[in-house]
């Protein structure tokens, strides 16, 4: 993924990485977690931003599905 920089100047490193199924909890939900390591060291915000994934969905975001967590 390509980074850019912010209207600050700051750079803005993109990533990509998939949550994973790790069970269910005790109210029957699914639980996912995200296995990610940074690629650069020091102070960072983050911002995550989740969506379904299925090979047949004809766009990543066409089920409106996307949200910012």
């Amino acid at each position: 993924m390509k980074n850019v920089k912010d209207g600050l100047g700051e750079v803005l490193l993109r990533d990509q990485a998939p949550f994973v199924a790790d069970g269910v909890d005790g109210e029957g939900r699914l639980v996912f977690r995200l296995d990610h390591e940074p690629r650069t060291s020091g102070f960072q915000t983050l911002r995550i931003r989740a969506y379904p994934y299925h090979a047949l969905l004809a766009h990543r975001f066409e089920l409106g599905c996307m949200v910012w967590l």
